[in-house]
């Protein structure tokens, strides 16, 4: 697969760029702009436990997630993300993982799109979930090569 516009890839190149930022500042800072990106809610875990979300306000603006049901649903997993995020840690793999409805360990009201990544250098290793929360309507293809590039990238960093 491959990233569909150039413009995304100079993007996230851009951000990966950034020598300066220690993993987990560069981790939220591609989640961020995988938001921008893709107008879905992103979240990556650095370790067990520290988990960044973003873009919310997209999945609140499309209009499945308008029912305050839903909004309400919503509002729980993000109370219970990092245990969810403990529990598809231990399932998935580095190809990317595809939850639809039901099947979402996150919530059945959506789609997630999820995979593994382990970042090495010479003293440490750092393993995390990388993320896109979204409807069930999604651009799975488009999503999930923005995934696979942004995981790349993480694990190309060297600190």
């Amino acid at each position: 697969r491959k990233i569909t516009s150039g413009a995304t890839k100079v993007v996230i190149d851009k951000v990966l760029e950034n020598k300066d930022d220690d993993f987990s500042v560069l981790a939220k800072k591609i989640a961020r702009t995988m938001s921008d990106i893709s107008s879905e809610t992103v979240l990556v875990s650095i370790r067990t436990g520290d988990i960044f979300y973003t873009g919310i306000s997209y999945l609140f603006a499309k209009p499945e997630f308008m029912d305050s049901r839903l909004v309400k649903n919503l509002s729980c997993l993000l109370d219970s993300l990092d245990t969810r995020v403990e529990r598809i840690f231990e399932v998935i793999g580095r190809d990317v993982e595809i939850f639809v409805g039901r099947e979402n360990p996150f919530t059945d009201d959506c789609s997630a799109l999820v995979t593994r990544y382990t970042m090495n250098s010479k003293n440490k290793s750092i393993e995390g979930v990388l993320g896109i929360l979204g409807p069930m309507r999604m651009p799975y293809e488009d999503h999930i090569s923005l995934l696979e590039y942004c995981r790349d990238g993480l694990e190309a960093f060297k600190s």
